[in-house]
């Protein structure tokens, strides 16, 4: 033993202390089992020493640890257990259950000092991996809310924790905090411990809504938060049997409901249908000191005192509104009957005749019929005619009235034919009255002043069988002059009628107004009026969140612009001595180019997009659909974005157009109302006589006709054989172009969101003017690389935007397949916050859709992906199908029943049925994806190079079962990501076709690469050609570097060659990696072998040539470096030559794309030289490659 030690511990044991003033360290302290601990002491500064030992004996032990003068010694210390801080703390490299004892340590201030002993008590200690209490009925949230039945019990617990954690429920009242009956548990698995609480009779002396708290008594640092907090609400209807309080308001008002005082601590709001006797939980609030506020749903907003807010009104907020509200002690509720009044198209009733006037003059005879309408007005209403006057009352009465009413949507037209019969015929002047019965009313009085004119046939029909009959069997003399006389008779009755009334001037022009016109300017008029108001059904009612069917948008409160091209040809001309493939390969790289549109408004004022037919085409989920909406929109405005004041605008859905082959007939089933009274003669006469026209197709993909060998208007169309001078835009999927289409045709793609757009999106439809949530919105998309690029694609960014605030944990997003997956969870979250009924069934249907699965892929499969209800049902069973129609992801539509007689409208059984699809046809990718992974033995042909199917019945014949990966690319990367053995054999599929390697490397990110299929997919990737193109998808972009990054990282994969094709930007040498025109960067690769820049057209300096020279220098095993239709400077110097020389590395160059490199560089000088003769490139050589290519003209613009 040392000497300096045998002194201290002499003098420590002579004189002995407890402690030093604001010296000693915390006891007990805990330390986390697997990691690194320290024990935190405070000592006075410059002490001489400290020593640890292992244990309360310091007689006998020796300590574990010395620190003298800043040395450190002890077994301990040596065996690498043990470590000290400077200012004397302990550290234990690797805690373990073994340190769970008392330490104690002496500080020594000087070599002399007496030593101050302190004990410490360390626990070892195991954090949970939810470090948070857990409610286990909604186990991924911090608050929630349930409606549960009596005897309920909740537990709230925190596991596979060490020790063993204190829990306790109390409820918050606003007197304070109360607390509730619990059982206590504590389990044990292992080492870990499982504490939780139980809470019970909860309503025993409790309001039927109550807040309860959880909270863990944890040790510090243990648990991020310790409460959790649940807001449970009594089932029952007893409480409900007083009426709700009626409330009106007009469309597009603010409401405002009230609930409740200011002690409340908890309310929750609900609403339900009017056919609906089950409510839906639209928001709940806890009053304690966070305030929280939960709210399912975008329309509503929670005011002051709990009150409800919709700024917005719409027709779908009608229903019945329930607020439940509780000061923890006693709770109340409020009923509201809330609905919604739209003022008609007239703000009075129309009577036909009089040509939309509201004071007219009618002349008419003693008997007759008078009609009296309302269009586009809701609530329902009645109307009846009145008497001006008592006078009028005794002059006119009414023999019979016919009422209809016609639902159109949201709104009600509502007319009311009456038989009227004049019973004195003075005066000749009188006035009625149409107006909508009850005093209730906001619509004004029609008047219509009535002039008598007789009834001139009456006479002369009573009359004259009469004489004849009596006259004729006396003598034909006597007829002539009875005939005679009731001819003088007749005059002189006529030309006093003619003089018993004069009208003046004001009554003229009324009557001229008055006198209906059927000529094609009026049925033209007519038919604008129907067509727009359809439009505005469709415009007005876009559903961002399918699941949510209380909030609608119109299509211009949520459209935003994504990126636009257009295709540009350029004509190539074959070279000589090329081969086909070469030049087919030229073609396709250089033959089309696209360029990028500023705005959709562009679209009929480019020159390079002049023509006549234009097809909008673009990936699924891009908003191909949304912007043809958008355009509809535009022209119901009249904000004329073509530019040249399109007199009608055709919008028709090709989904709906089964088994209908004319255009005209169409219009007339699908856009017109059903009463109608235009023909489809009145329809074409209508369009083929005006001056400009334009037709919109939406989803060409979708057309039930397209692959039909019996040709239809709508083909005749697209292909310019029919309405050369319309204007026509059809929509469709870029993999699913039509097989024929007009030569004239100018193909324009939607390429998706950018970081700007996705920003106007979320301030516009999202969050409004709220900057703080925008930037929280971006902010949690942006967080997560992947998810960021996932939201380039239109739909899955609006799903994500709209439910930013359901998710959690955004980092749990990697592939396409997860974040899918979180979707398909908030739908069923959604649905089991909101639905008050049997949620172990809503359980079920999440997880067990096999069913569902099967009909989904055989939709894809044969191409059709619409159901008629019954069919559907019957397949899926009642309950599932109602429960996935309320969660949204399938949708019904009422179509035209084909198999009915369409002619005749005036029958009373409507020719509808219901049709089913999917939200989108992405959610019929996701189900199928399912039935493929679970069947992919049977599907996958080992020697076949197609999808092909067994079992499946010969039912659709007429067409060939086939999935094309361009057309349902997310199906194969969906498969693939819910099970790696099918993504084995997809990706294996795939990569057999050329033109379907691009998916296969989309497929491999969607599994785990961990394992060693992972690994040997990787590799046969990287066998072959790996392309990055500047119009893929920055998904796509992303998918390839992280797949070279993996290759590269593993060493034993080799890169066979990458090509970067019109993407290349730059290099940056500090970061040692290229950055691509989009923001991705691919780092230096040492396993790559070849590396190709293609850039068209695109001179490059010196610095570019020598930063892209010193990046391929870090590229261990790259051989070679191409440069392709690019110009290069004539001479490079750089510092790496030598670097690559060692490497005997080529770099070569082919200015003008012949598919051969034509020079090579001499890394010895830096010059150019010919590749097979090396006879170095001359300055005419060079001048030659200049104007070859138009460079040095180009240079010039």
């Amino acid at each position: 033993m040392d000497l300096p030690y045998t002194v201290l511990v002499c003098t420590w044991l002579l004189f002995p202390s407890s402690g030093a003033e604001h010296e000693g360290c915390t006891t007990p302290q805990y330390l986390e089992i697997g990691k690194e601990g320290l024990v935190n002491c405070s000592f006075h500064e410059n002490f001489f020493g400290v020593f640890w030992y292992n244990s309360t004996d310091t007689v006998s032990n020796k300590p574990i640890l010395k620190l003298i003068n800043s040395a450190k010694s002890g077994e301990g210390y040596m065996s690498g257990e043990f470590d000290v801080q400077p200012n004397g703390s302990l550290i234990i490299n690797n805690v373990s259950l073994v340190h769970s004892h008392v330490f104690t340590v002496a500080k020594f201030s000087s070599q002399s000092d007496d030593p101050v002993r302190f004990a410490v008590s360390i626990i070892s200690s195991v954090s949970p991996v939810l470090r948070r209490p857990i409610i286990n009925e909604c186990w991924h949230e911090r608050e929630c809310y349930l409606q549960v039945h009596e005897n309920f019990e909740v537990t709230c617990s925190v596991k596979k924790s060490r020790p063993a954690i204190a829990m306790q429920w109390v409820e918050h009242t606003f007197f304070g905090e109360r607390n509730v009956s619990s059982k206590i548990n504590f389990t044990q698995l292992g080492i870990t411990f499982t504490s939780s609480a139980i809470a019970t009779d909860l309503f025993e002396d409790s309001p039927e809504l109550i807040h309860l708290v959880c909270k863990a008594d944890a040790p510090p640092g243990m648990l991020q938060e310790r409460q959790a907090s649940i807001l449970i609400e009594l089932n029952t209807t007893n409480r409900f049997s007083f009426p709700p309080v009626a409330k009106y308001f007009t469309r597009g008002s603010r409401l405002t409901l009230p609930c409740s005082d200011d002690e409340t601590v908890a309310l929750v709001w609900k609403k339900s249908t009017f056919t609906d006797e089950l409510y839906d939980t639209i928001l709940y609030s806890l009053f304690d000191e966070k305030h929280f506020a939960e709210v399912y749903s975008q329309q509503y907003e929670l005011g002051d005192s709990g009150s409800l807010v919709i700024r917005k009104v719409s027709i779908q907020d009608e229903g019945f509104y329930r607020c439940v509200y509780s000061n923890g002690i006693t709770s109340g509720i409020r009923q509201y009957e809330m609905l919604v009044k739209v003022d008609p198209v007239l703000p009075y009733p129309v009577v036909e005749g009089c040509n939309k006037q509201q004071h007219c003059v009618l002349e008419v005879q003693q008997e007759g019929n008078l009609t009296c309408s309302v269009t586009g007005i809701r609530p329902q209403v009645q109307l009846e005619w009145k008497a001006s006057d008592e006078r009028t009352t005794q002059l006119v009465s009414f023999v019979k009235d016919k009422l209809t009413v016609n639902r159109n949507e949201d709104t009600f037209t509502v007319v009311l034919i009456s038989q009227y019969r004049i019973t004195s015929t003075l005066p000749t002047r009188f006035t009625l009255e149409c107006t909508v019965a009850g005093s209730n009313t906001f619509l004004g009085t029609t008047k219509v002043d009535m002039i008598y004119v007789g009834d001139t046939e009456d006479t002369t029909e009573h009359q004259f069988p009469w004489l004849l009959v009596i006259f004729i069997p006396v003598v034909a003399g006597l007829l002539v002059c009875v005939i005679g006389g009731f001819m003088t008779y007749r005059a002189r009755r006529k030309s006093k009628l003619n003089v018993s009334y004069t009208y003046s001037e004001e009554e003229e022009e009324m009557i001229t107004k008055a006198t209906p016109r059927n000529d094609l300017s009026d049925k033209k008029e007519i038919f604008l009026e129907e067509i727009a108001s359809k439009y505005e059904e469709l415009y007005k009612k876009v559903q961002p969140i399918p699941y949510i069917r209380e909030k609608m948008y119109c299509v211009d409160e949520i459209f935003v612009e994504g990126g636009m091209k257009v295709l540009i040809s350029n004509e190539i001309i074959r070279e000589a001595n090329e081969s086909v493939e070469d030049y087919n390969e030229r073609i396709k790289r250089h033959g089309d180019v696209w360029e990028k549109i500023e705005s959709y408004r562009n679209i009929f004022t480019d020159e390079r997009i002049k023509s006549t037919r234009r097809i909008l085409e673009g990936a699924p989920g891009y908003g191909k659909s949304t912007l043809a909406l958008q355009l509809a929109y535009d022209w119901c405005k009249g904000d004329g974005v073509d530019g040249s004041n399109t007199d009608i605008l055709i919008f028709l859905r090709l989904r709906q157009l089964k088994g209908i082959s004319s255009i005209f007939r169409a219009i007339k089933l699908l856009i017109l109302p059903m009463e109608s009274t235009l023909t489809e003669g009145d329809i074409e006469r209508i369009i083929t006589s005006s001056k400009s026209v334009m037709i919109i197709l939406d989803g060409y993909d979708e057309y039930p006709e397209k692959d039909s060998n019996n040709g239809t208007e709508i083909m005749d169309i697209i292909t310019g054989k029919k309405f050369r001078q319309f204007q026509v835009i059809l929509t469709t999927r870029t993999s699913l172009l039509p097989k024929e289409y007009s030569p004239v045709t100018k193909r324009i793609k939607l390429t998706g969101f950018d970081e700007k757009t996705r920003d106007d999106y979320i301030r516009k439809a999202v969050v409004g003017d709220d900057v703080v949530t925008a930037e929280k919105v971006k902010r949690r998309l942006d967080d997560n690389p992947v998810l960021r690029d996932l939201c380039q694609v239109p739909l899955i960014f609006v799903l994500f935007a709209h439910m930013s605030h359901d998710i959690k944990n955004f980092q749990q997003i990697y592939s396409v397949t997860s974040s899918f997956s979180y979707m398909i969870a908030c739908f069923h979250n959604h649905m089991r916050n909101k639905k008050d009924e049997n949620k172990d069934e809503g359980r079920s249907f999440e997880t067990k859709h096999d069913e569902l699965d099967k009909v989904a892929f055989e939709g894809l499969l044969y191409q059709h992906i619409v159901w008629w209800k019954d069919d559907l049902c019957q397949k899926l069973g009642h309950n599932f199908y109602d429960h996935y129609v309320r969660l949204g992801i399938l949708v019904e539509d009422k179509v035209l029943d084909i198999s009915k007689d369409l002619g005749n409208f005036e029958t009373e059984i409507t020719p509808y049925k219901i049709e089913v699809r999917f939200f989108h046809k992405l959610f019929c990718e996701w189900y199928a994806a399912h039935y493929i992974w679970q069947n992919v033995e049977d599907i996958i042909a080992n020697d076949c190079s197609d999808i092909q199917v067994a079992n499946l019945g010969s039912k659709h014949n007429n067409v060939k079962p086939y999935l094309d990966p361009y057309e349902v690319q997310y199906l194969y990367r969906f498969a693939c990501g819910l099970e790696s053995g099918a993504a084995e054999r997809i990706i294996k599929h795939l990569n057999r076709k050329k033109d379907t390697r691009v998916f296969a490397i989309l497929c491999t990110l969607e599994q785990d690469f961990r394992n060693k299929d992972g690994l040997q997919t990787i590799k046969d990737l990287c066998s072959k050609d790996v392309i990055i193109r500047e119009d893929n998808s920055l998904l796509l972009q992303r998918s390839i570097v992280q797949l070279l990054q993996i290759a590269s990282s593993k060493k034993v994969i080799s890169i066979s060659r990458v090509r970067l094709i019109g993407c290349y930007r730059s290099v940056d040498l500090h970061a040692k990696s290229i950055h691509l025109q989009s923001r991705h960067s691919i780092p230096v690769l040492s396993t790559l072998k070849e590396l190709w820049i293609e850039e068209r057209k695109r001179e490059m300096t010196e610095k570019e040539i020598k930063d892209l020279l010193n990046y391929s220098s870090k590229c261990t095993r790259l051989e070679k470096l191409w440069f392709y239709y690019c110009l290069l400077p004539q001479s490079i110097q750089d510092e790496h030559f030598s670097v690559l020389l060692s490497r005997k590395m080529k770099v070569m160059w082919d200015p003008l794309h012949t598919m051969e490199p034509r020079y090579l560089l001499n890394l010895e000088n830096g010059r150019w030289e010919h590749r097979k003769t090396n006879v170095q490139m001359t300055d005419e050589d060079y001048e030659e490659v200049q104007y070859a290519q138009d460079w040095k003209r180009d240079s010039k613009h």
